[in-house]
């Protein structure tokens, strides 16, 4: 497995969703956002996250983490940064890396 922002890993992590492994998160999703939106969401030092600009659209890739309504929590974005700190922490198994990146993701 690729340890980086795409529309795979946004699947993988909502298959992970839908099979229980991440209570309390609502939804996966891949997305694409402006550098100015990066910015004020994300990370203020947007070229620490170079990794996930896409020079030909001009847009940064992020998985996006929606919470219940009922939770009052704004999204949670995953850089590819993070998804690599879930891997490092993790014992580099399927089921030890999603097991990290819950670690990273849950309220």
């Amino acid at each position: 497995m690729k340890i980086m922002v795409s529309k795979v890993m946004a699947k993988a992590i909502q298959n992970e969703i839908k099979a229980g492994n991440f209570p309390g998160i609502e939804k996966a999703q891949y997305i694409e956002i402006t550098r100015r939106d990066y910015y004020f969401s994300i990370s203020l030092d947007v070229w620490q996250h170079e990794i996930d600009y896409d020079w030909k659209k001009g847009m940064m890739k992020v998985i996006e983490i929606t919470y219940p309504a009922n939770y009052f929590a704004m999204p949670r974005y995953i850089t590819t940064t993070e998804l690599s700190q879930a891997f490092s922490e993790s014992d580099k198994s399927y089921v030890g890396f999603f097991k990290a990146l819950y670690k990273i993701i849950e309220i």
